[in-house]
């Protein structure tokens, strides 16, 4: 588990392609990440749980969720997004949402014990540009990044157990309490099967 660790920006696999994030509690790492990304710091960050009882200690979905395996939903490669209003006593920062009316998070219970906080996620590379899944590459490009950026500390975290499929992940949002597919992934038609109950 990585603790009191002084590096403030992660590079991690995920199921899909590399993420790049910080602890949801890190505004200032965050920012520089918009900067590295070539992106406004006023975007809304997608957040990465680690475990199933992560997500609920910070999002109330138990009971809209309760009929959905949500172990294996988020096998599917999923990005979820729904109202602030699900946000548990304020505790994800404002500074996340970005004015959105809405919250986006995925949960990928293969990095758990990895992270002590939940931590935001985007793919590495520059904004309008592929996501980087070559590591020499993200190498490369992270001493770029230092070289304009030095204060940034970046720490690359490589699991075997996680395997990149290259696909972006299919978003689902919540409107009006039923699940809407936004973008689709490699795995949209499970999905929409497994969420199938919110319209009967």
């Amino acid at each position: 588990m990585i603790n009191d660790n002084p590096v403030s920006i992660f590079i991690y696999p995920t199921d899909t392609v590399w993420g790049m994030g910080s602890s949801i509690f890190d505004e200032q790492s965050n920012i520089k990440i918009a900067h590295i990304k070539k992106t406004s710091p006023d975007k809304p960050l997608t957040i990465l749980f680690t475990s199933i009882e992560q997500l609920f200690f910070f999002i109330d979905i138990k009971n809209i969720m309760q009929k959905v395996d949500l172990e294996k939903l988020f096998e599917l490669e999923i990005t979820i997004g729904i109202p602030v209003s699900f946000i548990k006593n304020n505790a994800i920062p404002e500074y996340l949402m970005a004015k959105s009316d809405d919250i986006y998070f995925r949960c990928l219970p293969q990095l758990k014990g990895t992270f002590v906080d939940p931590i935001t996620t985007t793919s590495v590379n520059t904004t309008g540009e592929n996501p980087l899944n070559d590591i020499n590459k993200i190498k490369h490009f992270l001493q770029e990044s230092n070289e304009v950026y030095p204060e940034c500390n970046f720490k690359i975290i490589e699991l075997e157990c996680m395997v990149l499929s290259g696909n972006s992940s299919t978003i689902v949002t919540w409107k009006d309490g039923t699940p809407v597919v936004i973008r689709e992934g490699k795995y949209v038609q499970q999905i929409k099967d497994k969420l199938t109950i919110f319209s009967t």
